[in-house]
């Protein structure tokens, strides 16, 4: 649903009108994204195409935007900074993503909520205000889902998609074993061991994303039927798994520093699960990618073990032959490549020992460092003792903030040693769901 705002006018309060009728012709189109809307509590897409008919260069420097409800603001203004230029008749187009709160809807009804704000420019020596007013309706499935349930993971999805899904009993005993392995792997049960739930919902702006603990992992009806196409080839849903991953990071203030950490253990997880697995029916697909240190020229169906190593394995090397690089601009996937390097030569029992030094020091109570160097010392100080191993060469070697110093005070300020107990029997690994 697109909306044109008039010409713009100088705001006196902005600055002063210098500029005559070359500012009056700026203009913001705004266009919801989807049209037919977002989902109520859901994220949605918005984008602005600024137009500049003056005879000067415009530029964009701030925004401010909120929800209107019978044409009075209603809740907290967002917004902030910007620096996007606008060349002489031209058009630059921007995109913001926003969620559409319940209580807005519900304030609203029964009309459709609007978002309404304003943007500054800065043309020809003036500061003056655009200002947009765009429709947001609610948007809802054709249909009522269905819930199906597996041991630990159920998906709930239109019928009309899921009939589609022939192997729904093979891929849910499959995804039912993903967990098992990120059970084995942490040691964790997440939400209290209740379901978790791959939930259908209107189209919003990725492919499925996480919104809280105890949520269900929301799922872009857009993107349902590929990878259904992908289960009825054989396909590993890897998508489905990743976010699985990320409801086991029950300590994850422990370990996380910022967003590439966050993706990288959801990453971490997966790989683990494609591991160790028995069975070996789904594969990956290892397509070309330009991000990697080695590509395939074409795509190619891989054994899930092998992808990881063909996807992972080498992804750090061009971040390695860049010493200008500082080891904050690590993406996840770089990250997950040198921490893939280490399981190749110590396994994956260290990190189940990591993951359970965690949560005791979760369950005495102790506080988790407070920035990002010292959340990588403390997972060095702990690799270092659960591979019995001096990694602080390593982790220099990615120029990370680690020295040995810096290992030997994590280790006095906390209790750093072998987690007894952490072994999983087998027995242990499938964890009841509890009832409702």
């Amino acid at each position: 649903m697109a909306v044109k705002t008039p010409s713009a006018s100088p705001s006196s309060a902005d600055g002063p009108d210098t500029s005559g009728a070359a500012l009056g012709q700026v203009t913001v189109d705004s266009v919801c994204v989807p049209a037919e809307g977002w989902m109520a509590g859901g994220f949605g897409k918005y984008n602005f195409a600024f137009r500049n008919g003056t005879e000067f260069p415009a530029r964009a420097t701030g925004w401010r935007a909120y929800w209107e409800v019978e044409g009075i603001p209603y809740g907290e203004e967002w917004g902030g900074d910007l620096d996007i230029e606008v060349p002489i008749g031209g058009e630059t187009v921007t995109s913001e993503i926003s969620r559409l709160p319940v209580d807005v809807i519900e304030e609203s009804s029964p009309g459709i909520p609007v978002m309404a704000g304003a943007f500054t420019f800065h043309c020809n020596g003036t500061h003056m205000q655009v200002h947009f007013r765009l429709e947001v309706p609610e948007a809802r499935l054709p249909e009522d889902t269905q819930l199906f349930c597996g041991r630990h993971v159920g998906l709930e999805m239109m019928p009309s998609h899921i009939s589609k899904l022939s192997g729904k009993d093979a891929v849910m005993q499959w995804l039912d074993r993903v967990y098992d392995a990120m059970h084995e792997l942490t040691g964790y049960t997440p939400i209290d061991g209740n379901l978790v739930i791959i939930k259908e919902c209107p189209e919003h702006p990725w492919f499925a994303y996480v919104d809280g603990a105890g949520l269900p992992i929301f799922m872009n009806t857009k993107r349902i039927d590929s990878v259904f196409d992908d289960i009825e080839r054989g396909i590993a849903p890897s998508g489905w798994v990743h976010e699985i991953g990320h409801f086991f990071d029950v300590c994850g203030k422990w370990y996380f520093w910022g967003s590439a950490s966050v993706e990288w253990q959801a990453n971490w997880k997966l790989c683990y699960a494609y591991e160790t697995i028995p069975d070996r029916s789904f594969k990956a697909v290892f397509s070309p990618n330009k991000n990697l240190a080695y590509w395939p020229e074409h795509e190619v169906v891989l054994d899930a073990r092998q992808w990881v190593d063909a996807y992972f394995l080498f992804t750090g090397d061009p971040y390695l032959a860049d010493p200008a690089r500082k080891w904050d601009t690590l993406s996840s996937d770089e990250l997950h490549s040198f921490f893939q390097r280490l399981v190749r030569v110590y396994g994956w029992e260290p990190f189940k020992r990591w993951y359970r030094t965690y949560d005791r020091f979760e369950k005495l109570g102790l506080t988790e460092p407070k920035t990002p160097e010292g959340t990588i010392q403390l997972i060095a100080a702990i690799l270092c003792k659960e591979t019995d191993s001096d990694l602080v060469p390593v982790f220099q070697r990615w120029r990370m903030p680690v020295t040995r110093e810096d290992v030997e005070a994590m280790n006095n300020k906390y209790p750093i040693k072998e987690t007894r107990g952490w072994e999983v029997k087998s027995e242990a690994r499938r964890c009841i769901r509890r009832s409702a």
